[in-house]
């Protein structure tokens, strides 16, 4: 009884044995059981990787945006059937965000964040990291405009500098 049924504890198996017939104690079950030597299988857990953060130099060195549907229980001004996003600007080094709350989401509301980010965060940016998302890949022309050498990679992971106009 105890192979078939090794996950469960001694008193579980116990009262399994009962149901199905048997009459002895506890304590001579167990005693039984370390004669036998079955033992309990080792449930092995699953091994936890500590990774190592990737320390920042200054503030503006890598700031990680991203877009996020707002549940309506969240808004607390009427929002009429519209649907609203929270567009979120992370500084690495600072943790300084800059949040901005947009009706779509879309790259033109994304563009005109990005626009906005340098001069609400107040230091220049060097480098920001978006996700995949749709509104993000195709901004290419605007990242163009604001900075030079952009170079999306398979991160998308944007060197940027801010043109002098």
């Amino acid at each position: 009884m105890l192979k078939r049924n090794g996950v469960y504890g001694l008193a579980e198996v116990y009262v399994r044995c009962r149901e199905k017939g048997y009459k002895r104690s506890f304590t001579s079950m167990c005693r039984q059981i370390r004669k036998k030597g079955y033992k309990k299988p080792i449930i092995r857990r699953k091994s936890y990787f500590k990774y190592e953060r990737m320390d920042r130099k200054y503030a503006g060195d890598k700031v990680q945006i991203d877009i996020k549907y707002v549940p309506d229980e969240c808004i607390r001004f009427p929002s009429y059937g519209n649907r609203y996003y929270q567009i979120t600007g992370i500084d690495e080094y600072s943790r300084e965000r800059v949040l901005k709350i947009v009706k779509e989401k879309s790259t033109y509301e994304t563009g005109k964040y990005l626009m906005e980010l340098e001069e609400k965060m107040g230091f220049p940016i060097r480098m920001i990291q978006v996700d995949n998302g749709y509104e993000f890949v195709k901004i290419s022309k605007i990242l163009t405009k604001l900075y030079r050498n952009t170079s999306p990679c398979v991160t998308y992971v944007l060197t940027t500098k801010k043109l002098k106009f």
